[in-house]
């Protein structure tokens, strides 16, 4: 009789928390599936619906979801945007390849050929181009949509998406000529957006880099 009673235990106590399970509040039970499956419970899926929000809001055609190769290159600014940005295509399944050159501008990137190997070696299907922090002082506005078509040339016919520098003093026209260059859907006009800074006063906390690329994707 003992086994059959421990065995009538056993039943009676799954049965019990199966019920207790049944019964738990949506945030209990989605929490216990959140730690089986090793996610993080307090921003996996709180990222993944912000972009799904964002998305749903402000997309308006057919979205490729096919397996991106994302590139973003530039100057020092695009490796604290690129630590964002990888949230993203990891989420996706993409995969992404970040070139810093730090205290480049157009000229560095327009006269090398450090754009076209990377280029070659990636094989990206979209661009991010995250050059203009180190040319808020120039004047020199025909040199620099020069220099930013000499850019766009050794990108190719791949769809690219400048980011506008983050200003921390009023530049001399770079912005308003890249938006001009790049036309608004290609052009990200950072300038503007109150983005807390690091002790140098220019580069974005890495918190504010987070929301300035969050803001950069919706």
């Amino acid at each position: 009789m003992k086994p059959t009673f421990q065995l009538i235990s056993i039943f009676v106590l799954a049965l019990l928390l199966f019920v207790g399970y049944s019964k738990a509040p949506d945030y209990v039970a989605d929490a216990l599936h959140l730690k089986q499956i090793g996610q993080d419970i307090t921003t996996a899926d709180a990222d993944t619906m912000h972009v799904e929000d964002a998305a749903s809001d402000t997309i308006t055609e057919p979205v490729d979801t096919a397996r991106q190769r994302v590139l973003i290159f530039g100057d020092s600014m695009s490796q604290l945007l690129a630590l964002r940005l990888c949230d993203y295509t990891n989420a996706n399944g993409h995969s992404l390849t970040c070139v810093t050159w730090n205290g480049s501008g157009t000229h560095q990137w327009a006269a090398s050929d450090t754009l076209r190997f990377y280029m070659q070696r990636v094989r990206p299907t979209h661009v991010f181009v995250c050059l203009g922090s180190n040319e808020l002082y120039s004047a020199d506005m025909k040199g620099c949509r020069k220099r930013a078509e000499r850019i766009l040339a050794k990108i190719g016919n791949v769809p690219t998406t400048w980011i506008g520098p983050p200003n921390w003093m009023e530049d001399k026209g770079i912005n308003n000529m890249l938006q001009s260059f790049m036309g608004k859907r290609r052009f990200f006009m950072t300038k503007g957006m109150k983005l807390d800074r690091q002790e140098d006063g220019r580069h974005p906390t890495y918190a504010a880099a987070a929301k300035w690329m969050d803001s950069i994707i919706e």
